[in-house]
């Protein structure tokens, strides 16, 4: 399905108002052909676009079961696009003749800077995506989104900066400084996204634990360490097998794996500590 929001019409206008209609043409074909790089790879492992959102920020794909991919095919679906890019920009190099005489001679630098600028690690851009699922399998997910989320602002303000430089010294051009600030405030109003997202992922890892596709990630702790920490020790491709112990370190109390714990959380709530759930199970 391809959604197409009124903003993207209104940029198109406003381009061709001001006579850059092969500008806009150009940019909007570097980065549709950037998302089809996504769903073209996506699509090799199995796995089915939902939507193709247009908008005059650019396009994103939303591709289902995403999750359920290895880190590396994840890592290839997601490094596709920018990896299109730059070849375009290869090849185009190498073919520059042709291109000036079509008038697409920028054609290559904007798919040179459009991959570059995908892998800054800003939400919703694909640097942050594949901080987000190496450093969520080292740190934990809610950590690694966490980190993210703050150089992703940090990101955001140095392109804002940098966009009044420009202002002030260069050209009086706000394009920079726009998307800075727009993708700033995406940043600020994505943690609850990236929550649930989260919770949707622990929670379709049964199919995959049933298929013997996750490694086990032993934690041993004690019976008042906080439910929350556990959660956040959590990471995409991983299951965690927790040995709880009594406060002496003495006596092993039970052993649990973190799927008991994620349906758990999402019934009644993250506070708590590991001797709250275990007089819980006990109980029912």
């Amino acid at each position: 399905m391809i959604k197409i929001h009124l903003s993207f019409w209104l940029a198109a206008a406003i381009f061709w108002i001001m006579g850059l209609g092969i500008v806009f043409l150009m940019v909007i074909s570097a980065v549709t052909l950037h998302e089809l790089a996504h769903i073209v790879v996506a699509k090799a492992f199995g796995c089915k676009t939902i939507q193709l959102r247009i908008s005059a920020l650019g396009e994103i794909a939303r591709i289902n079961r995403m999750d359920r991919l290895t880190p590396w095919k994840r890592t290839a679906v997601i490094a596709a696009g920018p990896a299109c890019n730059f070849l375009l920009w290869f090849l185009i190099e190498q073919n520059m003749q042709f291109f000036v005489s079509i008038g697409m001679e920028s054609f290559g630098f904007y798919n040179l800077i459009l991959g570059i600028f995908n892998l800054l690690p800003i939400f919703p851009l694909d640097g942050a995506k594949l901080f987000q699922l190496w450093m969520g399998n080292h740190l934990g997910a809610m950590r690694a989104n966490r980190r993210a989320i703050r150089i992703g602002q940090i990101c955001c303000i140095v392109l804002m900066a940098l966009g009044v430089v420009q202002a002030i010294l260069y050209a009086p051009n706000f394009t920079m400084l726009l998307v800075g600030f727009t993708l700033w405030r995406q940043n600020c109003n994505i943690k609850v996204e990236l929550t649930g997202e989260f919770y949707l992922a622990m929670l379709n890892k049964s199919g995959r634990l049933s298929k013997g596709m996750l490694p086990i990630k032993p934690l041993c702790a004690k019976a008042n360490y906080p439910l929350a920490k556990i959660v956040e020790s959590m990471g995409w491709d991983h299951i965690l097998v927790i040995t709880v112990i009594d406060r002496t370190k003495t006596v092993t109390i039970a052993t649990i794996n973190e799927m008991e714990i994620i349906n758990y959380v999402t019934r009644y709530g993250i506070l708590g500590t590991l001797e709250d759930y275990l007089h819980f199970s006990r109980s029912t």
